[in-house]
């Protein structure tokens, strides 16, 4: 019985290519391109993924609007220090850093602040956020303090 390559229709001769149905060669090129098809599905998966997170963002954005009311109410509900007064250590030089705007420096303040009440809590979200909830549900904001 003669069986040829189901790829290229060489003669196979071999008794492991013809329980594979390929050559050797085309067997690899078959592999190969089951590797790429696989990594192209994860890849839309990917962007798709991407594409949700950006609406939710944009959806985000226009509910923050001003960082400076969300950061002095975080503040009183946690009865914590400013960031300006804390000090802080620069090892990157000014003239490295990017030129941010005072929305972006909010942003980052707001930030820190956290991650300092965060380390307070000992990583129990459920405690930090319990009286933030009632001010982030006074400005508008409801859904992003619910863990």
């Amino acid at each position: 019985m003669v069986v040829f390559c189901k790829r290229c229709g060489r003669k196979l001769t071999s008794a492991k290519s013809i329980k594979l149905g390929y050559g050797p060669t085309c067997y690899k090129k078959k592999k190969l391109e089951e590797h790429s098809l696989i990594f192209k599905e994860e890849l839309k998966f990917l962007k798709v993924e991407i594409k949700m997170l950006k609406k939710i963002i944009r959806e985000l954005k226009p509910k923050i609007i001003d960082t400076n009311i969300i950061n002095s109410n975080i503040i009183k509900a946690l009865n914590f220090i400013p960031s300006q007064q804390i000090p802080i250590t620069r090892i990157i030089k000014e003239e490295s850093q990017p030129n941010r705007n005072a929305d972006k420096r909010n942003m980052r303040e707001v930030i820190q602040e956290l991650k300092t009440c965060f380390q307070k809590c000992n990583g129990d979200i459920r405690s930090m956020l319990s009286p933030i909830q009632m001010d982030l549900n006074h400005i508008g904001i409801s859904n992003l303090a619910k863990v």
